[in-house]
């Protein structure tokens, strides 16, 4: 297996655009050759992503879906026909820190998935519940389930299609019904939820083969903090990805976690486009407008419509 035989597919909607084009980036910066696809969720309204389809060669998967919602996007391409085809799934607020994709091709190859594992004792059971699933609902509902040692954030997935069958999928995924998830009760955190009971159970059964890996980067860890911008541009990083999930997102991503890393590639996406700089400052002010009129809005909400 080459890089070549790998597809990354980035699923983003109007609101997080902007981290797609800056997440398609830094892949571009390190690998200018593999295929990149782009899942738009129309939910929030349409959005231009000519830009990167004409100057980043990314091809946009149009699956006739006016809306997909959570996470919708990632289930749904499950069910292309493309069996054995090998992809690398992400969320929209993700960067490239490096080339390591080099290091996880042979578990790539052999395995059905691979994930970026975190080990945990599961003694906080609240912090369980709040991010992946109540362990006491989901082992009275499927007493075969038990703890693996290990949770993982859904946000990037490396996944063979047809790896699992779609009648098993449809247990908690119904692509013909919105908002498509079933189960929510006891899956309420949608493809990460599934997932942290699908792919162990599966792997323990041998119906499925799991790679366990450690390759995303949390953006607001520590180990994130003590990698250098140099380092990222020199491409000298080897660790894997980042992932700012649960952290601020700001139009202006400067004021991000580790924003030098976020205005370097989107100053690289900029300067690959005709009249960057002039598109920059637009694509700017939009969207900061929206933030800042909802932030107006919530707050003097209380005090405008307190009953009482």
């Amino acid at each position: 297996m080459t890089i070549t035989d790998l597809t990354v597919v980035v699923c983003c909607n109007r609101k997080d655009a902007y981290l797609a084009k800056i997440c398609i980036a830094s892949i571009r910066y390190y690998y200018p050759d593999i295929t990149i696809e782009l899942v738009k969720d129309p939910g929030n309204g349409a959005f231009n992503t000519s830009d990167l389809e004409s100057c980043f060669n990314v091809q946009v998967v149009d699956f006739g879906i006016p809306k997909f919602g959570w996470s919708g996007a990632k289930f749904h391409y499950l069910y292309q026909k493309k069996a054995g085809k090998k992809i690398l799934m992400l969320d929209a607020d993700i960067v490239f820190i490096g080339p390591f994709l080099e290091r996880l091709l042979p578990q790539i190859e052999y395995n059905d998935y691979v994930v970026s594992i975190e080990e945990n004792d599961i003694s906080n059971k609240e912090w369980v519940r709040n991010t992946y699933f109540d362990l006491d609902a989901i082992q009275a509902a499927y007493p075969l389930y038990q703890y693996p040692g290990y949770f993982f954030n859904a946000g990037q997935i490396f996944l063979t299609l047809g790896a699992i069958d779609k009648g098993l999928i449809a247990e908690f995924f119904n692509p013909d019904q919105y908002p498509f998830w079933q189960k929510s009760k006891l899956f309420p955190l949608v493809d990460q939820s599934v997932y942290n009971y699908l792919l162990p159970t599966m792997a323990a059964e041998q119906k499925l083969k799991l790679g366990k890996e450690k390759f995303m980067i949390w953006a607001g860890s520590n180990d994130f903090l003590n990698i250098t911008l140099q380092d990222v541009i020199d491409k000298k990083i080897e660790q894997g990805l980042v992932h700012w999930a649960g952290c601020l997102r700001f139009p202006y991503v400067s004021q991000m976690k580790r924003g030098d890393i976020l205005s370097f590639f989107e100053s690289y996406f900029y300067s690959h486009i005709k009249m960057g700089k002039f598109i920059y400052i637009i694509h700017k002010v939009v969207p900061a407008s929206e933030y800042y009129l909802k932030q107006v809005y919530y707050k003097l909400k209380p005090k405008r419509w307190l009953k009482g």
